[in-house]
């Protein structure tokens, strides 16, 4: 049953937009970033590409799963403490290239 929601979730991972690709490769750099941060960013692109267009297109923005599978699949990862910012066993994970 559980490779069964893994191939589920797997096939959704290779659904995330173009637009969203692109995003994640202006967003994520050397400097390891939580899946949050990477989300608030891809908001702020979203916004930014809606002043600049002058339209309301639509830009799909990734589910949090949807991220960390795409993320996991395709950019370093750590877990790191959310107080030091240290690696550690147990925290976040952050992402990069």
């Amino acid at each position: 049953m559980k490779k069964l929601w893994e191939k589920i979730l797997l096939k959704r991972s290779s659904r995330l937009s173009k637009w969203a690709k692109e995003a994640l490769d202006k967003i994520i750099d050397s400097e390891p970033r939580s899946t949050e941060e990477i989300l608030e960013r891809m908001y702020d692109e979203v916004e930014k590409r809606k002043k600049e267009e002058g339209r309301s297109g639509k830009y799909t923005i990734p589910t949090r799963g949807e991220l960390r599978i795409y993320l996991n699949t395709n950019y370093n990862s750590a877990i790191f403490s959310k107080t030091t910012g240290k690696r550690t066993k147990q925290g976040e994970s952050r992402y990069w290239k």
